[in-house]
């Protein structure tokens, strides 16, 4: 049975799809705080960043400094924060607002915090295609776009569908979808 999170993303790219279009297949990142490779950097310089400028603010404080010191140390504390912990919650929500579909004509990524913002790639315009996949099955699919914008590429190369379930099974649909809109058009 499908859990209600998949339902509802399912029925929001339902509600998007062209006339003639049928969805194929349709998910999300994993949801909740999430640990990456580059934290392996970001975390100690983070602690150090913050760490610097807690010390600054307190200092400053406590040395009775001129208000002008205290106050230019606390956009390096905000700073701080957000790089220590602010990230993850921003990261977690990012991902937990994510939906990704590809359907019989296009690949699809819609997202947003504060609002949403949908990013439709055509079948016939997405160019090369990689898939890492992990040992457990999750991985993650990148998508070129083959269409130029201005002489460069376009502001969707950088598509991927993150840390899918069976990313690999996925991989397999879009290819068959892509084969089989190539030999329509």
């Amino acid at each position: 049975m499908e859990q209600p999170e998949a339902f509802e993303a399912r029925q929001q790219i339902l509600t998007g799809l062209h006339a003639g279009e049928s969805l194929l297949w349709s998910g999300q990142p994993p949801t909740g705080l999430l640990f990456r490779p580059g934290d392996f950097f970001m975390v100690p310089f983070s602690l150090f960043w913050g760490g610097f400028a807690f010390f600054w603010e307190y200092m400053a404080i406590r040395g009775g400094a001129p208000l002008v010191f205290c106050l230019f140390g606390l956009p390096f504390v905000l700073i701080g924060l957000y790089l220590i912990i602010g990230r993850f919650f921003i990261d977690a929500r990012m991902r937990d607002t994510t939906i990704y579909a590809i359907t019989s004509e296009r690949i699809l990524v819609e997202t947003g915090l504060f609002s949403r913002r949908t990013i439709s790639v055509r079948l016939r315009d997405v160019g090369p295609v990689t898939l890492t996949e992990r040992a457990d099955g999750r991985g993650t699919i990148s998508f070129a776009s083959g269409v130029p914008l201005s002489g460069r590429r376009s502001a969707a190369a950088g598509i991927t569908f993150e840390l899918i379930e069976q990313a690999r099974n996925v991989h397999q649909i879009f290819e068959s979808a892509q084969s089989r809109h190539r030999a329509i058009s």
